[in-house]
């Protein structure tokens, strides 16, 4: 054997051996670094999805305050609403009132100035009184005939003096009911200047609202997030509504909405701000149907016969009102600073069945509106004309 062979072939050996101690005595160092890495990515995701809980659950929260607010907010602007409508009929009917007063009055002024002339007359003819008439026996005839004409002008003063008193008995009913309807015209402009000052309270309520969940949604994707649920839970709630079965009762003069097609009224007056298409979030979600730039309080009209089916609070929706339209077909109006309708109604086309407003977390005022078949949203420029 050569020697210097067996050498090398130690040498060899030692280094191999030698390598395989230091891999054997790395590889638990790397294993741990790597373990500890994974562990600290895991507790990063961790962290992630329990903050993005915490963001849901906070919203969540925050969008039932919104709800609160903001339904408070719709009730109390309908009771303003008819609050003021009822005060207006109020003054209206006060000024019937005084206009009657008036008429009342000049009546009056004639029936007395008619009333004295006959007892001026009754009085400077003096020498037909009843005695005198009958001491007069010169000429019979002419005593019938002047017996005859004081009885009549007797009875014409006494009827002149009944409406006179009725005249004064209607004049004093017209002034006490002036005095009543005064009287219930200041409360309702009490009780409306009291719900004007409730409604600013809670607007301010609803401002400090609206900024915390604006900021626990400042992050986009946070944002995408909600926007996405709420997508979500309105396409539950329409599918909730349509398996209740049909809920527009059928009307013969009625023609079938499909039949409507680019016939139809837009239910706000005022420019698109957001067409159906346009994208949201970066094109990341697009809109389901159109924005009116509308002003706060205006009219929203139902654009077509149907039945209410909801009307409440939805959320990122605010006060919306469902309509039902038969075959299939739901017209939607979201935003609304109040409602007029409650669920059941049956509504005309035209007819008023909301007030524009910015609720559902909305900075600027208008009316959000879509169309939808069988759940499925559709083009509303296409069905409304102009």
């Amino acid at each position: 054997m050569n020697p210097a062979g067996s050498s090398e072939g130690v040498k060899a050996r030692h280094f191999t051996v030698g390598i395989m101690l230091c891999i054997c005595i790395a590889a638990p160092a790397w294993a741990v670094d790597e373990a500890a890495r994974l562990d600290e990515i895991r507790g990063r995701i961790e962290d992630m999805q329990t903050a993005l809980r915490k963001a849901h659950d906070e919203s969540d929260a925050l969008l039932a305050e919104l709800q609160h607010a903001e339904a408070a907010i719709g009730q109390t602007r309908a009771r303003v609403s008819r609050i003021g409508a009822e005060a207006e009929r109020k003054s209206d009917r006060l000024g019937e009132l005084r206009m009657q007063e008036e008429s009342q009055r000049s009546v009056l002024a004639q029936q007395r100035a008619e009333l004295a002339d006959q007892i001026r007359t009754a009085y400077a003819s003096g020498r037909h009184d009843y005695l005198k008439l009958l001491l007069n026996q010169e000429d019979p005839a002419l005593l019938g005939r002047m017996l005859a004409y004081h009885d009549y002008a007797s009875r014409a003063r006494a009827r002149d003096i009944e409406v006179v008193v009725s005249a004064l008995n209607s004049l004093a009913d017209t002034q006490s009911d002036i005095a009543n309807e005064a009287i219930r015209l200041e409360e309702l402009q009490t009780l409306e200047t009291a719900r004007l000052a409730e409604l600013e309270t809670q607007r301010e309520s609803r401002g400090l609202v609206l900024a915390r969940l604006r900021e626990t949604i400042s992050s986009r994707d946070r944002e995408l997030a909600l926007l996405q649920r709420n997508e979500q839970e309105l396409a539950r709630l329409l599918d909730k509504l349509r398996g209740a079965g049909p809920a527009a009762r059928p009307l013969e003069d009625v023609p079938p909405f499909i039949s409507l097609k680019g016939k139809l009224k837009w239910p706000a007056a005022g420019p698109l701000t957001h067409r159906f298409g346009d994208p949201r979030m970066g094109g990341r979600l697009r809109f389901q149907g159109v924005t009116i730039g509308a002003p706060t309080g205006s009219d929203v009209r139902a654009v077509g016969t149907g039945k209410v089916i909801f009307a409440d609070w939805f959320r990122n929706m605010g006060l919306l009102v469902i309509i039902d339209h038969g075959e299939e077909f739901m017209s939607l109006y979201g935003h609304n600073e109040s409602l007029l309708k409650k669920p059941g109604d049956f509504v005309q086309a035209g007819e008023i069945v909301a007030k524009v407003g910015d609720t559902g977390g909305q900075e600027q005022a208008g009316l959000y509106f879509e169309i939808r078949q069988s759940g499925n949203p559709l083009d509303p420029y296409q069905w409304c004309r102009g």
